[in-house]
């Protein structure tokens, strides 16, 4: 009779841990940093003039070969350059975030997933209005160790004083996978 209490308490566990093993092929978190510059500097090859930094987390959801993931972005816009890199880094003058939350769609095949989606943009500078953001980029998943590189890019036009401006980042990413 004991036996067999412990032979169903351990059949209960396995199709416990095996239902939820099977479950995981189908959620992916990722969470990373992001070195990135304006559009126009990456056109001119211009990467000293202005970098800014940030991170990133998504959690892909993955049915078959479709890809969606529910995102947050967050990146300090007025990033650094040769000349003043220490001073912010290290004092955190001069800074002006911009936080995006929304969702991407993509399609993956080997290990490379191009992705598009759209986000809601925030700004803590109050001279920069809030608005809605495109997202698109490029994620390769590295296959024998947990990481992912990519490129992620996003465009908006938020309004600074009234008049309505173009901004247009793109970024080199590293994330590590769940």
């Amino acid at each position: 009779m004991k036996t067999t209490k412990c032979m169903k308490a351990a059949v209960l566990a396995g199709l416990l841990t095996a239902g939820s093993m099977q479950a995981l092929p189908f959620i992916s978190p990722e969470v990373g940093g992001m070195v990135g510059t304006t559009f126009d500097n990456v056109s001119s090859w211009n990467f000293n003039d202005h970098l800014t930094y940030g991170a990133y987390g998504r959690l892909w959801l993955k049915p078959g070969s479709f890809r969606i993931a529910p995102f947050v972005k967050w990146e300090n816009i007025t990033g650094f350059s040769k000349d003043n890199a220490l001073n912010v880094v290290l004092n955190g003058n001069d800074r002006n975030n911009n936080i995006q939350y929304g969702a991407v769609v993509g399609f993956e095949f080997f290990w490379l997933t191009p992705y598009v989606g759209a986000a809601y943009s925030q700004f803590t500078n109050g001279a920069i209005s809030n608005t809605w953001a495109l997202n698109y980029g490029l994620k390769v998943k590295i296959p024998v160790i947990p990481l992912a590189v990519g490129i992620d890019a996003s465009w908006q036009k938020p309004k600074l004083g009234g008049i309505e401006v173009e901004m247009h980042r793109v970024s080199l990413t590293l994330g590590l996978h769940f």
